[in-house]
């Protein structure tokens, strides 16, 4: 989704997509003005899937432009530019018995040495044709739940092979792969890249596998995906 932020002394003005979000710094009291044509339940899925991970990222917390599931008691986190299929490959292995963490950003802290995913609420989007496929996705509440250990960070790739595959990622490799996902509030501000990096540095290095996932252009090669993760994920 297209956004805009106008940072200002004690907030910020952010445009989404026909609707005026604003908030202060010193609350946690967001505002909607919604224009013309705009429905309060689209506006209400833009501050999920927009807002929400943008002011956390105001609030210093590391957010990815990325989907999850659950596998056991473990998150794992996919990451791409849109159109790759990280949307699909998270509702995918929702429908193979995983549990849909996330569909667009994923919201992370570190505690212990241990990186973990914060479930935020979501509406899952898909593309016509994986839609025409998996079915019309429902919105993900994820009211209550608690944070989950990353078990890996997933770089999606697209491949010509007939079944997916894993590459594994030095630190310095997953740094500015991470980078480029990243959701920065204001890199105008020094010290706002620092801590962003900062937080980056620290997500790699409490998470135990880094990789890049290549996946066929099939859906129906996602069916194999499980088996995949579970013989490379550290147990």
């Amino acid at each position: 989704m297209a956004a805009f932020a106008q940072v200002t002394e004690d907030g910020c003005i952010v445009v989404a997509e026909g609707a005026h979000y604003r908030y202060r710094t010193t609350s946690a009291e967001v505002v909607c003005d919604l224009t013309d044509g705009v429905a309060e339940a689209d506006a209400l899925d833009r501050f999920h899937r927009t807002i929400v991970p943008l002011l956390l990222a105001s609030r210093g917390w590391t957010v990815l432009h990325a989907s999850s599931v659950q596998i056991d008691e473990r998150a794992v986190i996919f990451m791409a530019p849109s159109t790759t299929g990280k949307s699909t490959t998270a509702y995918a292995l929702g429908k193979l018995g995983l549990a849909q963490m996330g569909d667009d950003a994923a919201v992370l802290d570190v505690a212990d040495g241990s990186t973990r995913l914060w479930p935020i609420p979501f509406q899952p989007r898909l593309r016509h044709a994986a839609i025409g496929k998996l079915g019309e996705p429902q919105p993900v509440t994820n009211i209550g739940r608690s944070p989950l250990p990353v078990a890996g960070l997933f770089v999606l790739e697209r491949t010509d092979a007939a079944s997916p595959g894993l590459l594994s990622l030095s630190q310095a490799e997953s740094l500015g792969l991470l980078m480029t996902n990243a959701l920065a509030f204001d890199l105008r501000d020094s010290a706002s890249r620092r801590r962003m990096v900062a937080g980056l540095t620290d997500v790699i290095a409490g998470c135990p596998l880094t990789a890049r996932l290549l996946l066929p252009n099939s859906i129906a090669a996602l069916d194999e995906l499980p088996q995949l993760l579970a013989e490379h994920l550290p147990r």
